[in-house]
């Protein structure tokens, strides 16, 4: 998703990208941080998420079935930041830009496919290991 929103920002100019890797926030996190940095966070963010999405499969089989829809919501989850992700920093886009929140609401959806096309995948492994 992070590439997704890099690339969207280069041809669009819509600062989305800023705003996946934006930390300038967190008071304790010395500014500025290099892009490598701020990526690696999101990654961190985001494998926490997806570690998250994968124990919820294993500990209720009644959600396999709808892992689908169940990583689609998790990628939902993110949306709503867009709003105090664009007030707390001068860098990323306006909260009225909508071009940015368009391209926002379709990067996280898509890493929502992403994730439950993975945990659908996962969770076939799984139970083709456990019954044969």
């Amino acid at each position: 998703m992070g590439f997704f929103f890099k690339l969207i920002e280069n041809v669009t100019g819509s600062k989305v990208y800023i705003l996946l890797l934006n930390v300038d926030f967190v008071p304790f996190l010395p500014q500025p941080l290099p892009e490598w940095f701020e990526f690696i966070l999101h990654l961190a963010v985001s494998v926490g998420i997806a570690a998250l999405y994968i124990i919820l499969l294993l500990r209720y089989p009644s959600l396999r079935t709808k892992a689908l829809r169940l990583g689609i919501a998790a990628g939902a989850l993110a949306i709503p930041t867009f709003i105090p992700l664009t007030l707390l920093s001068t860098r990323t886009p306006a909260i009225d830009d909508g071009v940015a929140l368009f391209w926002w609401v379709v990067g996280h959806l898509l890493y929502g496919v992403g994730l439950g096309l993975y945990g659908r995948l996962f969770i076939h492994r799984v139970t083709e290991k456990i019954y044969p």
